[in-house]
């Protein structure tokens, strides 16, 4: 978090805040190599791609070279990254109802600088009065790059301020330099009438189509000035004029004498008595980006008041002295002078009673609250704003912007106390508007979910979009937003593997949903295609060998009928079809006596084939099913026949124990292996398998990353690894997905497998080398 007193760059000491964003905040800085104040825009939170989108943004504006754009001294990509930009006394906010011969001076700089950028190519997409910075000197200077694009280019940041987008930027049009045009228009008909266009409908309520109301100067404007604002804001883009024809127009309305008053200008103060008929003096609001007083003119201006105070009350005593005291002093020299008068026919009348003199306590303090109230609502409008309250919260964030503007209209006519009472009410509205900031981002993560189930990429991006920008830390936006961007790639694969099961090649159909599982492991069509495939294969295997022990019972195969039935136990262990197939074979054989095969079970238990040897038993019983050693036999045996089959199943599958469950159920496996008394070489080797499985699947791979320390490399479901040139480090078997990202470069991606038991794989090289 940023401080007061803070150094940047061992050069740059903050001073205080200005204005805070959601991602950026603006500092009043003094810089210690030139001595000169400063203000630092600082990047104090976002994504990468937000970062990048920053510094890109300063550096296209340092790049600009215009008498009418605000210079960019400096951009400082460390942390935090911030840009470096001249301290200004404000912007045109305060400027709205002014004259129009003041007001066409500043039109026409914006229009030149606008001209200047459309030569280029560029579209400054975010053109609003807070944007317009005036300089000492009066000149106006265009600010804020951080929407600026290429025109045409379709990959631009979606946004844009409410009242000042043109109707194909609020429907997500690649940008052009028409919508530039309009925002203009819809500047100069704020600065001219006080209000943006369609005021107070609130931009969400916008008719597409609809024309803005027609506006009125607040002093007047020439018809033709009209007729150009109205040029501006036409809805369809070849009805605009351009950039270069407005200021060509503005020229011909007025010679060039209608700069602003420089600030020195504005600060000078005539010292005199007001007359008796003015209302009384009142403090006046100064916007917050105009530059504060230096000490010595406040003890100034204090000794003004105090003049100003003093004439007041001797006003006040001359005239009560005129009204009370002046009759009697007269009417005493009438007396002695002459004789007395007859009597008036009508008696004078009695003089006006003056109204009570205002409470000027009352209006400092309301004009102090006023004052410290302001920047908190207007710092939220702006935070609501760049959450895009507009789009989810039109009715409480279109009053409260009204309710500001008329309390600074309030302001303007020095009625502090209705000032103040409007200013309250704006407050409370904003904070309602802050309320429905969760009921809009869930609405929001619901749409993009669906967006995702119905395979729709773009609404998701732009539903997800919306949801970062209500809450930029929400998790579950982030993830979707990670979703939607693999989601084309997901679906096909997705596809692929549908069309190879159809065709019949398991293999291939789970490659194709593992590959899609990588990419998105939250894919329910992936998962459960995998686990379909598997399911299928198992069964087919468990058919195939059934089939086989049947085909060989009717060759009278015996010995190929017994070997294909116990295949198909250990496959599926206790099945029925299983101990009924053994059971034809020991039936056909026709010679065997319980005896034999008892000694039969007995001879498969010393050689651990467990799910022979309760085949036989079952066979013995079958004959005599109160025989107690072929009960005791299948106790003992039906246990040890369940394990062996578990076992085999992990050993046969090891890729199975990449799962943790799965691992937790095959060390569940293990312990009960361990628990049986003298086991024998079977089991020891099948425990050692399995053991040396579970071991593999846990036991970390060397891996080694090269990059150019210049790519920011990620590895999903393990983290952000930075830049660097080289990168040994340990991962667990699996398959991983590595990604590499660089600002003005293609993003690459690249697939890492990771198996256990085998050796670990030559250093894979991520750099991004095709500049975009």
């Amino acid at each position: 978090m940023l401080e007061s007193g803070q150094i940047l760059a061992g050069r740059y000491g903050l001073s205080r805040r200005l204005a805070d964003g959601r991602v950026t905040e603006a500092w009043l800085a003094h810089d210690r190599g030139t001595g000169d104040e400063c203000v630092l825009k600082v990047l104090v939170a976002g994504t990468t791609d937000e970062r990048a989108a920053f510094l890109a943004a300063a550096r296209l504006q340092q790049a600009i070279r215009h008498p009418r754009v605000q210079p960019c001294l400096a951009v400082h990509d460390g942390t935090p990254a911030f840009a470096v930009f001249p301290a200004l006394p404000g912007d045109a906010s305060r400027l709205r109802g002014r004259p129009w011969t003041e007001l066409v001076h500043v039109l026409r700089g914006v229009a030149d600088a606008l001209a200047a950028l459309h030569a280029q190519d560029l579209v400054h997409r975010d053109l609003k009065p807070a944007n317009v910075l005036i300089g000492d000197d009066g000149e106006p200077l265009l600010a804020d790059f951080g929407l600026a694009a290429r025109v045409g280019d379709a990959a631009a940041l979606a946004g844009g301020s409410p009242y000042s987008m043109s109707p194909q930027q609020r429907e997500d049009q690649p940008p052009a330099s028409a919508d530039d045009v309009y925002a203009y228009g819809a500047l100069a008909y704020e600065l001219l009438s006080g209000y943006p266009p369609h005021y107070p409908v609130a931009a969400t309520e916008l008719v597409p189509g609809g024309e803005p109301a027609p506006f009125a100067a607040r002093l007047g404007a020439p018809a033709a000035l009209e007729r150009l604002v109205r040029r501006c804001l036409a809805q369809q883009p070849q009805d605009r004029p351009s950039a270069a024809e407005v200021a060509d127009t503005l020229r011909t309305l007025a010679p060039d004498t209608g700069a602003v008053p420089s600030s020195a200008e504005r600060r000078r103060v005539e010292l005199r008595p007001p007359p008796a008929s003015e209302a009384p003096i009142a403090p006046a609001w100064r916007p917050a980006g105009e530059v504060m007083p230096e000490p010595s003119a406040l003890r100034s201006e204090g000794f003004r008041r105090g003049l100003m105070v003093a004439s007041l009350g001797f006003l006040v005593a001359l005239a009560g002295f005129v009204f009370f005291g002046l009759p009697r002093v007269v009417a005493q020299r009438g007396v002695a002078s002459t004789t007395p008068l007859a009597p008036a026919s009508t008696p004078a009348a009695a003089p006006a009673p003056r109204p009570p003199a205002p409470d000027l306590q009352k209006i400092a303090e309301a004009q102090r609250a006023f004052d410290e109230l302001r920047p908190v609502v207007a710092r939220r409008f702006e935070s609501l704003e760049v959450r895009g309250a507009g789009r989810w919260d039109g009715e409480e964030y279109a009053r409260g912007r009204r309710q500001l503007a008329d309390a600074d209209a309030a302001y303007g006519r020095r009625e502090m106390a209705a000032a103040l009472e409007l200013l309250r009410a704006s407050d409370a509205s904003s904070q309602a508007a802050e309320k429905l900031a969760a009921p809009a981002l869930a609405a929001e993560l619901v749409a993009g979910a669906a967006a995702i189930e119905a395979g729709d990429a773009l609404v998701a991006r732009k539903r997800y979009s919306e949801a970062l920008r209500i809450d930029p830390d929400s998790a579950r936006a982030k993830r979707g937003l990670e979703r939607a961007g693999t989601l084309d790639e997901v679906r096909r694969l997705v596809a692929e593997g549908a069309a190879a099961e159809r065709d019949g090649r398991p293999d291939a159909a789970v490659a194709a949903y593992r590959k899609a599982l990588a990419l998105d492991r939250d894919t329910r069509a992936a998962s459960e295609g995998v686990a379909r495939v598997q399911g299928q294969a198992a069964e087919s295997a468990y058919a195939s060998a059934v089939s086989a022990g049947l085909e060989a019972l009717a060759r009278k195969d015996y010995a190929g009928a017994r070997t294909a039935f116990e295949r198909a136990g250990r496959l599926r262990p206790g099945a029925p079809e299983v101990t009924e197939g053994l059971a034809q074979v020991e039936r056909a054989l026709g010679d065997r006596t319980i005896g034999a095969h008892l000694a039969a079970a007995q001879a498969a238990e010393r050689e651990e084939h467990w799910s022979v040897a309760l085949a036989e038993y079952r066979s013995a019983l079958v004959l005599d099913r109160n025989l107690l050693p072929a009960q005791q036999g299948v106790e003992h045996v039906e246990p040890r026949a369940m394990l062996d089959a578990e076992l085999a199943s992990y050993a046969e599958r090891p890729e199975r124990l990449l799962s943790s469950e799965v691992r937790a159920a095959a060390r569940s496996v293990l312990e009960r292996a361990r628990a049986v008394p003298s086991p024998g070489p079977v089991l020891k080797a099948q425990m050692a398998a399995v053991e040396r499985a579970v071991v593999g699947a846990e036991t970390p791979m060397r891996v080694a990353l090269a990059s150019d320390n210049l790519t920011e490399v990620t590895i999903h479901r393990v983290g952000r690894l930075g830049t660097f040139e080289r990168k040994d480090m340990e991962l667990l078997p699996g398959r991983y997905t590595v990604v590499g990202v660089r600002a003005g470069y293609r993003d690459v991606r690249r697939q890492l497998d990771l198996l256990p038991g085998r050796e670990a794989p030559p250093p894979l090289t991520i750099r991004c080398e095709e500049p975009i």
